[in-house]
């Protein structure tokens, strides 16, 4: 089977949807309703298995990026870094750059990261 992307690049992501409602600055309450209408803890995790990316890591099957900011507040930059330690025992095609700032891409060194973005994307696969 043919890949729908050659290459993803993921910038700031969540990985593990069971631990985000306490990685993030929002209400546990509010983001656990947001992802499943439910807010009982055993309930939100059954939910969640079925969409969180944690769970899809042997199905990662082209290269991936993962850029995240260490000050980022919306989503906890160990996300990110559980992502990659996961990718790496799955023997899977990953990297990760942590960048300093916050949850965008108006940072210092920005045209550095967007020149590494594009060096990933145009890549001979």
């Amino acid at each position: 089977h043919t890949a729908i992307f050659s290459r993803i690049v993921s910038h700031c992501g969540v990985f593990d949807l069971s631990t985000y409602p306490d990685e993030c600055l929002g209400k546990r309450k509010d983001v656990m309703l947001g992802y499943t209408n439910c807010c009982e803890e055993t309930e939100y995790k059954t939910r969640i298995a079925d969409i969180s990316p944690n769970h899809f890591v042997d199905n990662w099957n082209v290269p991936i990026l993962l850029i995240h900011a260490i000050d980022d507040t919306t989503v906890w930059f160990g996300q990110s870094v559980r992502a990659y330690n996961k990718a790496v025992e799955r023997n899977k095609n990953v990297k990760l750059m942590l960048t300093p700032g916050a949850h965008t891409y108006h940072i210092k060194g920005a045209h550095s990261l967007f020149n590494e973005i594009i060096h990933f994307a145009l890549k001979p696969v």
